[in-house]
């Protein structure tokens, strides 16, 4: 069978984004968006990933223990993540950062 054969009539599906002019890059130390109010757990980056390491003052946390990310509705990887516990907002608020790989 040659490759043409093997190809015909083959479409990409039309519900998959294409990936980011980025994807594959490494961008370190960004700010989550979401508030840190003692009650909101979830966060989201501007941009999707496929990879992430979140750090909560400093010190980073393990994923499927401390945090889980979200699938994306609107395009590859994830957008979000859930904190397992949600940020203290007290005295000395909590500091979020991330490390993450853009899908």
């Amino acid at each position: 069978m040659s490759s043409q054969q093997a190809f015909a009539g083959w479409v990409a599906p039309a519900t998959v984004a294409p990936p980011s002019p980025d994807a594959g890059a490494l961008f370190l130390n960004v700010t989550p968006s979401g508030t840190i109010d003692g009650t909101n757990r979830i966060f989201a980056l501007a941009q999707n990933f496929t990879d992430v390491s979140v750090y909560l003052n400093g010190v980073r946390l393990i994923r499927g223990a401390d945090f889980t990310c979200l699938a994306s509705l609107t395009g590859p990887g994830y957008d979000r993540f859930r904190m397992t516990v949600a940020p203290d907002a007290g005295e000395n608020p909590d500091v979020l950062a991330v490390d993450f790989i853009a899908a």
